[in-house]
């Protein structure tokens, strides 16, 4: 469902709305989100911020780490691959994301896939197994190489890539072997 939101500065004096007709500008509006502290409190807010047409003001609330759950949904559906670059990389990430959503954004764009591959074992709702599986088999060769310089992915994954027809790849797999 679209909604049409209006975010506008309200100044009020014991008790008493003296001005609530200036509409903030978006970017107002995402410097806001921006300093406002990463809090469980603010999820009501962020969860009408989410839906604000300008995408930097979905960036600054997807780069939060305590979203709720409704929050994270509604920017894992965002359109906009900034938005998702900073979810990706976000605590709320690694708490809510499901094996669509990662295979999806695996799929979508090489940044989303290397900061997954990041911290893949912190990943709560997906089996390690299958992340690993997804960016092994990624045809972007930053996915696989960034799997490979992650100290959790296990010595017997890195092997495979040995032979991989990137020489970038297989370079790194040989070197992370040596060490």
């Amino acid at each position: 469902m679209e909604k049409d939101l209006t975010f506008k500065l309200v100044i009020i004096d014991n008790d008493e709305c003296v001005i609530a007709e200036t509409i903030l500008p978006f970017e107002a509006v995402a410097n806001t989100v921006m300093y406002l502290p990463d809090s469980k409190s603010l999820n009501e807010f962020y969860k009408f911020a989410a839906l604000h047409p300008a995408s930097r003001v979905r960036e600054h609330i997807a780069n939060k780490h305590k979203l709720s759950e409704e929050v994270f949904n509604l920017l894992a559906k965002d359109k906009s691959i900034d938005v998702l670059r900073e979810l990706t990389y976000s605590e709320s990430f690694r708490k809510y994301a499901d094996a669509s959503l990662v295979k999806r954004l695996i799929d979508f764009d090489y940044v989303c896939a290397e900061h997954i591959a990041d911290y893949f074992e912190q990943l709560e709702q997906v089996d390690s197994d299958v992340v690993i599986n997804l960016l092994m088999t990624s045809k972007d060769p930053s996915a696989r190489l960034s799997l490979i310089y992650n100290f959790s992915t296990p010595k017997r994954i890195v092997k495979m890539f040995l032979n991989d027809d990137d020489c970038q790849v297989s370079e790194a797999a040989k070197r992370r072997l040596e060490n």
